[in-house]
Order: structure tokens, then sequence, then C-alpha cells
């Protein structure tokens, strides 16, 4: 009881200060981008969390907190290996809407990103030393948050459709503006996120 007259108390206060907040999550499809990452393939994840929206007299001012599953694949002709990189993510997005019962909106704005976990898998596809032990199918592990840039910067770009019943339905594109790994020997490589998601939100308040 106590906790349902907290959530109507904070809904009230958020509404007559002209703000909304919700939740929103989906599926996305990232790989990494740059002249140093070579021919990548899509690894599929999940990106979810909140938003707190400010009307603005003619914008929208929406700050974000998510959870997202970024990183590649990648194939050669000895090896297979998938980078899993996790990111709490903060956009600050500022949006421009339109209509009145159906309202779409375009967004852009920057986001910083704090690297929760960073791993490649890699599984030996076959045997290279054929007089060894063999090695097809053995799969190793490094873990590389150590040398991930802390934050990553990027830019966001996207649009959304709300719906009268609270519900909205959106896709972006999310793109480091700077390189995501650390220099190494004097040597920074040129590996960045990309990554699209789509995702339905709700309004709580």
């Amino acid at each position: 009881m106590m906790l349902l007259m907290l959530l109507v108390g904070v809904g009230s206060f958020v509404s007559a200060q002209g703000l909304s907040f919700g939740i929103k999550g989906g599926a996305s499809t990232a790989k990494l981008a740059g002249t140093d990452i070579g021919s990548t393939s899509n690894k599929t994840g999940l990106t979810a969390g909140v938003f707190l929206t400010l009307n603005l007299v003619m914008l929208k001012l929406q700050p974000e907190i998510l959870y997202s599953q970024k990183g590649a694949v990648y194939e050669n002709s000895y090896y297979s290996a998938t980078a899993k990189f996790d990111y709490l993510e903060i956009p600050v997005l500022t949006k421009y809407s339109f209509g009145a019962i159906i309202v779409p909106s375009i967004y852009i704005g920057p986001y910083f990103g704090i690297p929760l976990s960073a791993k490649i898998e890699k599984t030996q596809t076959i045997d290279a030393f054929p007089l060894y032990p063999p090695l097809k199918d053995t799969t190793y592990t490094d873990n590389v948050k150590k040398d991930m840039i802390n934050p990553d910067l990027g830019l966001v770009l996207g649009a959304e459709i709300k719906t009268p019943f609270k519900l909205s339905f959106e896709v972006r594109y999310t793109r480091s503006l700077l390189k995501i790994f650390k220099e190494e020997a004097g040597i920074q490589p040129d590996i960045k996120n990309s990554i699209v998601s789509v995702m339905v939100g709700y309004t709580l308040f």
C-alpha cells in the first residue's frame, strides 16, 4: 500500500513538472567499425532501460539509462571470434515531436558508455598444427575490459512513434565518435562501436 501511494505521488509530481518517466527495451544488432577491424558480421543483443522526458517549449529533452550489449562476430580460415561488450549507456537526447494523437518524433544527442564487461571468445575451426594435439573446437576467452576506454563517447540518431496507449516504438543508430581501445605500444587501434536498436517503450507517468 505504501509503495502504491509513493508511485502515485511521484507520478503526480512528474506530471505537474511537465515530465514523463518510462521504461523501454528491445533487440539490437551490433558490429565494430573502423579501419583496423576488418570485415565483421552483426551480433544480436539486448538494449533496455529507463527514460525521463522533459517537455520544453519547442523541443523535449530526454536523458536515459540503458543496458546495451555490443560487439561483433569475426571469422577467418582458422578461427571464429565473438566480441561481447556490455555497457551502461547514458544518452542525452534532444527530441522534436509533431502530431496530436499519433506523435512521431526524431531525436539526436550524445551518449556516454561505461563498459561493464568486455570479452572476446575465440573458437579454433581447424587443426592448424596436425602433429600436435588437436585444437579444433577449442574455445578461448580473453577479458579485454582493462583495454577499453572509459567512457565511450558517441552519437545517437533515431525516430519514434508514440501511441495514445502510452506505448512507443522506435529505431535508433548509435555510433562511437572516438576509438574504444586504449593505446598500446604507441598504437591506438581504430575500432568503434556501431549498433542499431529497435525498442518498445511504455510511459509509466
